[in-house]
Formats: structure tokens, sequence, C-alpha cells
């Protein structure tokens, strides 16, 4: 199977899981919220709710809903809120989001220096300890990503930017093997494809461009 093959069933299957959850949490929504709401003459038909906690049979919370989504003491995480269904674990972690971002939090903290580039709606995965591990988003300043993430920092991404008419394919390298820097980057822009393989530092060690499917010499 060639990289282009591998990466169009990555993003196929990344696709049907997202729209699978999307599914899922909005019929749980519905359904959850329907046995609580207020119906009056005027709005038949209509459900209405501030918030919604749902809790396993020994009382824990384990389903948030809310614009924003409800604060409950049992929840690990209170530093903020946003209008989204989170699901929670047994000890209080976060452990999926569905709807509007918060500020990820990276090996136990949330950064108040290293802010996303902008809002995003979407899906949001995280690990054991709540910690973000990926998502499919989509954000205010134009651009849909997908990303796997290694604990503390990106490891495959996958975007378009509607501002730079630029879609992109990216690994990086593992943290407990280098630093911050990519191993391969894929991107198409406009009519220029390129794709680098860099060394430890990021820099680029191979690199190959075309243009409209045609190799450019080197330096061009």
């Amino acid at each position: 199977m060639t990289l282009e093959e591998r990466i169009e069933s990555l993003e196929r299957r990344s696709r049907r899981y997202a729209l699978a959850t999307i599914v899922l949490g909005t019929a749980l929504a519905a359904l959850l919220v329907s046995g609580f709401a207020t119906r009056t003459p005027e709005s038949e038909g209509v459900l209405r709710a501030k918030g919604l906690v749902i809790e396993d049979v020994q009382g824990r919370p384990r389903v948030l809903l809310g614009a924003p989504f409800p604060d409950v003491r049992e929840r690990i995480r209170s530093d903020a809120a946003s209008t989204a269904m989170i699901f929670l674990d047994e000890q209080g972690h976060d452990r999926l989001t569905l709807g509007e971002a918060l500020p990820a939090q990276l090996e136990g903290k949330v950064s108040k220096t290293n802010r996303r580039i902008g809002s995003s709606f979407g899906v949001i995965i995280h690990d054991l300890q709540g910690n973000e591990r990926g998502g499919l988003s989509f954000l205010s300043n134009g651009r849909a990503t997908l990303a796997l993430d290694y604990p503390g920092r990106d490891a495959i991404g996958l975007s378009v930017d509607d501002t730079l008419n630029r879609a992109e394919f990216m690994i990086n390298y593992s943290p407990k093997l280098t630093g911050p820097g990519s191993s391969f980057e894929l991107y198409q822009q406009n009519d220029e494809t390129v794709f680098s393989i860099n060394n430890k530092e990021g820099d680029p060690a191979i690199v190959k461009k075309f243009r409209f499917g045609v190799e450019q010499p080197a330096g061009k």
C-alpha cells in the first residue's frame, strides 16, 4: 500500500469514527433530555434544559451536557467549561469531549501560554489522566484538523487550511527520542506538492517538490 493510499484509509476511518460518535452522542442527548424537560402549551414539542448530569449506578457523574455543561465537584478538572457533552471516567477524568473544545490539558496541566490558535468544535479524546490525545475539529480560523498525539505533543496530524489553500500531513518524532521537530511532512498548496524527510532537529534532509505532478529541480 502506498503512502497516499494509507493516508486516504486513515482519513476514511477517522471520518467514520467521528460520525458515529457524533450520531450516538446526539441521540443520547436527545433521549436523556426528553426525560427531564418541562413542557408548556406554548412549547409543546420543544425540549428545553439548562444542563444535564447523568450518573452511574454508584451515583458518580459520568456524562455532563449543557451550554455550558454543569460543574460537578466529582470532576477533577474545573478550570473551564464550554458548550459540550463531556464523558467522565469513574475517577472524574475527562475522557471524551463532544462539542466546543476546552483549553488543552497536557501532562496533567493546562498551559496558560500555549493556547489554541482559535476556538473549535469537534470530537476530542483524552487519556486515563484526562490529557488530550487527539481529535477531529474545525477551528474558527478556517482550518479543519485531525490529530493523534503523544503525551504532551502532536504525533500525527492532518489539516486543511481554507485561508492558505493548503492540505498537509505531518508525522513528528517521539518526544522520548528527540526534540520538537517533525520527521516527515507532506503538503499540497495551490499548484505545488512538497514532501520532506527531516533530521532529528526537524531540518529538511530530503526534499522533493512537484508542480502539477512534475518534479521540480532542487532549489526551485
